[in-house]
């Protein structure tokens, strides 16, 4: 049944085809609230694979052990299968990612970025935790590989070509890195040509976003949080006085910038 008007902005992202209402996944709970609140009783029907379904493994192949907060996002993201992880500087995104990746089985995984720096680091990083084997880079090769990254930028010049609608086609498990970052005019296409029930956004600055829609579309709500003070709670990060000098030129400030994660990321952020 059409149901109007919607409010909460949830409109914006409805598409009505053959008199239903299509809508990304991250959404469900918003279209049905909205929906119960103008009076229809909505029947959702998903266009995505079957659940996945996994354990939480207690270390990665290279040894790594998981701390409780990853462990604790990894059983979120096999509970609800779709989400956000609020995981703020120095939580150890990669290597929750990499676990999520291990506990659902090794299945097809597609790890998305919005730069090449990010690329090339995560790919030695994953590689090193997962097996350098197993891991593929879009633009470089092994698509077929079990754990592949890719610049949302690479998949959205791809659009319609044949490995890019394999790897979207056989992804299972979509985790999108820096998620705070989603654009609908770039993002959503990509997004929305892949099937993958099991979608999880990760980043550290997800509160604040001016539209949490756009975030939640396509993985969902925040389900696993952790915060900086409980990082260091944990012994994990230090409390920190933070001084902001000018230093001059961009270099420090650009994130493609070729000595940001030496001269800046590493040792004056983590």
């Amino acid at each position: 049944h059409p149901f109007t008007p919607l409010d909460d902005g949830t409109r914006t992202f409805l598409v009505e085809r053959a008199g239903q209402w299509w809508f990304p996944p991250g959404l469900v709970d918003r279209v049905i609230s909205a929906a119960l609140e103008c009076g229809v009783d909505p029947s959702i029907e998903e266009v995505l694979r079957p659940r996945i379904d996994g354990a939480v493994p207690p270390t990665l192949p290279d040894g790594t052990t998981l701390a409780p907060h990853q462990t604790r996002a990894i059983a979120a993201a096999l509970a609800e299968q779709r989400g956000l992880w609020a995981l703020a500087v120095n939580a150890g995104k990669t290597e929750t990612a990499a676990a999520l990746h291990v506990a659902c089985g090794g299945r097809k995984t597609l790890y998305l970025v919005d730069s090449t720096v990010l690329i090339q680091q995560g790919a030695d990083r994953f590689g090193t935790m997962l097996g350098h084997g197993r891991i593929g880079v879009v633009g470089r090769g092994g698509l077929d590989r079990p754990f592949v990254l890719s610049t949302i930028q690479a998949l959205h010049a791809r659009r319609g070509k044949p490995e890019a609608t394999k790897l979207l086609s056989q992804t299972e498990i979509l985790i999108a890195d820096e998620s705070h970052r989603i654009s609908q005019r770039l993002w959503f296409p990509t997004l929305g040509a892949c099937p993958a029930p099991m979608r999880i956004g990760m980043s550290g600055t997800i509160h604040g976003h001016d539209n949490p829609m756009m975030l939640e579309a396509y993985f969902g709500p925040i389900i696993a949080e952790v915060t900086e003070a409980e990082l260091v709670d944990l012994g994990w990060s230090a409390h920190a006085t933070v001084l902001m000098p000018y230093c001059g030129g961009a270099v420090l400030t650009d994130r493609a910038a070729p000595d940001y994660q030496s001269e800046l990321y590493l040792p004056g952020i983590v």
